[in-house]
């Protein structure tokens, strides 16, 4: 594979990417241990959380009309083209 040097000339969009910074990421689970939380540790010590849900259970959270039977990527689909998003 050949490397272009000349990035700028042949595509002027495209960003080098970031180097250097990473985000510290666990999980860990909640005490009932129904839930598991991914949890991001920024440079300046501050936490960000997410919580682990079903993926049909939070599309159909979000507005999904189809029906539970539907598979999943379907749901998402369906969003994700939506006017609403």
């Amino acid at each position: 594979m050949k490397f272009i040097h000349n990035r700028e000339k042949y595509m002027p969009d495209i960003r080098l990417k970031r180097k250097g910074y990473g985000l510290p990421i666990k999980t860990f689970e909640s005490g009932d241990g129904k839930s598991t939380y991914i949890v991001f540790k920024q440079p300046d010590g501050s936490y960000h959380t997410f919580v682990e849900v079903e993926a049909k259970d939070a599309a159909m959270h979000c507005g999904s009309q189809l029906d539970r039977t539907e598979i999943t990527r379907k749901h998402w689909d369906t969003l994700w083209e939506s006017d609403e998003s």
